[in-house]
């Protein structure tokens, strides 16, 4: 991947700003290329793209992405990937771990010592899930495939469910909705304890429906959680490196990206699709 010196970064605009472009917004690479005025790395540095937010300057959205066999990327993006994490590791980190850990960690604020809800426990869901068992905290899942009951299990839920009406029992601290869907956002607010935490993540609806008296008589907290921040992606892949966690990675040739996405828009996959280069 060229490295380059950002020269200008305009206002927030749509999520994909360029039409057309070449999609793939989790990318890890090798430097080979340097721009004019780039210091501090060189050519062969391992590394992963820690895109800025707001959207839409990452690549796959205001430029073209990592499905490219090389894509550009930005000195104040650059994340270093340890000697022992892969490539394809630090991509899947970059978004789909790191937008967990930032839920879990940097939004709903979960220690040691937290109840947490899980809801959803797909990829994201499940990566959220290990974040808050590594923290200490005591894990409850829900999902309303049981097919990912063990695994959730295995990676430290203490018990799962398959409705989330289910968590008011255990009065969550924290609970973290990865669905997004009509009625888990209520749930969430109805299970959560007095004065607790309902992260949004999942956006499986638009719109929702809520209790304004949970929201209120409870003193809820109900945050918003989108992608993560460079301190965020650089603790999972901290946590890569010491091998306490390992992404779910099923890896794919370039050339069966499009038959990667038919499988994504089919469902039924449970870890993540990585395409590298021979």
């Amino acid at each position: 991947m060229p490295l380059r010196r950002r020269n200008h970064r305009g206002p927030g605009l749509p999520w994909i700003a360029k039409r057309p472009i070449i999609l793939g917004h989790e990318v890890g690479g090798i430097i080979t290329d340097l721009g004019e005025g780039v210091t501090g790395h060189s050519i062969g540095d391992r590394v992963t793209i820690g895109y800025l937010k707001p959207p839409p300057w990452g690549p796959g959205l205001g430029r073209d992405g990592g499905y490219a066999e090389k894509t550009v990327i930005y000195e104040d993006e650059i994340i270093d990937v340890p000697d022992n994490v892969s490539l394809v590791q630090a991509a899947v980190a970059l978004d789909s771990a790191a937008t967990s850990y930032h839920a879990v960690h940097t939004v709903g604020g979960v220690t040691k010592d937290s109840v947490v809800g899980i809801i959803g426990l797909g990829g994201l869901g499940l990566a959220g899930a290990r974040f808050a068992a590594l923290t200490g905290a005591t894990v409850y899942g829900v999902d309303t495939n049981e097919g990912v009951f063990a695994e959730a299990e295995r990676l430290g839920v203490t018990q799962t469910y398959t409705d989330a009406a289910d968590l008011v029992q255990h009065s969550p601290d924290v609970v973290v909705d990865f669905a997004g869907f009509e009625t888990t956002t209520s749930a969430a607010l109805h299970a959560v304890r007095q004065g607790g935490i309902v992260v949004q993540v999942g956006l499986g609806s638009i719109e929702t429906t809520i209790s304004k008296q949970d929201l209120v008589l409870k003193h809820v907290r109900l945050e918003g959680s989108l992608g993560s921040s460079q301190e965020d992606l650089k603790a999972v892949l901290g946590l890569i490196s010491t091998g306490v966690f390992t992404p779910k990675i099923e890896q794919i040739s370039f050339d069966k990206i499009g038959e990667g996405i038919s499988r994504l828009q089919k469902g039924g996959l449970t870890g993540r699709l990585a395409a590298a280069l021979d």
